[in-house]
């Protein structure tokens, strides 16, 4: 019998902005197995690392954590739609569902309304990427969600993220090579 050594392997990487005129949508989702309650997270920044807009929601009855990643992945593809914003990258650290986005294979998952969903309003873009990051790099996101479920509160707000947020947006923006 062969013996084999698991290893995990640690991604530290920085946040950054998109490269070309393109508009960065970073999403998260927070799952509580308790409460059987989710909330999800937004922020869309410009190739100018400016915050565009943030937004977390809550969601009752959530039945896994995968289930809220790929209706956050959708969500952030709707409002790239609604905003009419042309060329989009969706970044998210739910690498089952990254992977799910980019396939042009018909998925037969449970997530598959939801990816279906994804893959027929990709034809809208004139250009849109899906990218796995790290959890270390989705760090605003993720602050943004975890919040909100703590607090029981939703977000909105255009420009811009809540103030228990807005120092880690600072301190991205220093580290962030021009």
């Amino acid at each position: 019998m062969e013996k084999r050594k698991l290893t995990q392997e640690f991604v530290v990487a920085n946040w950054r902005r998109p490269s070309r005129p393109i508009i960065k949508i970073n999403f998260d989702g927070a799952f509580s197995n308790s409460m059987f309650r989710s909330t999800m997270g937004l922020v869309a920044w410009n190739m100018e690392g400016q915050v565009l807009f943030s937004c977390s929601m809550l969601h009752e009855n959530t039945p896994s954590s995968f289930t809220i990643e790929a209706i956050v992945c959708l969500r952030a593809v709707q409002v790239g739609l609604e905003r009419g914003w042309p060329k989009v990258t969706v970044e998210g650290d739910a690498l089952v569902i990254i992977k799910k986005c980019q396939s042009s294979t018909l998925d037969k998952s449970q997530l598959s309304a939801y990816i279906h969903d994804i893959q027929s309003l990709r034809v809208r873009f004139q250009h849109i990427d899906f990218f796995h990051t790290p959890r270390s790099t989705n760090s605003q996101v993720n602050l943004l969600e975890t919040e909100s479920l703590k607090r029981n509160e939703e977000y909105y707000l255009e420009g811009g993220v809540p103030i228990f947020a807005e120092r880690l947006m600072v301190a991205k923006r220093l580290r962030e090579p021009n």
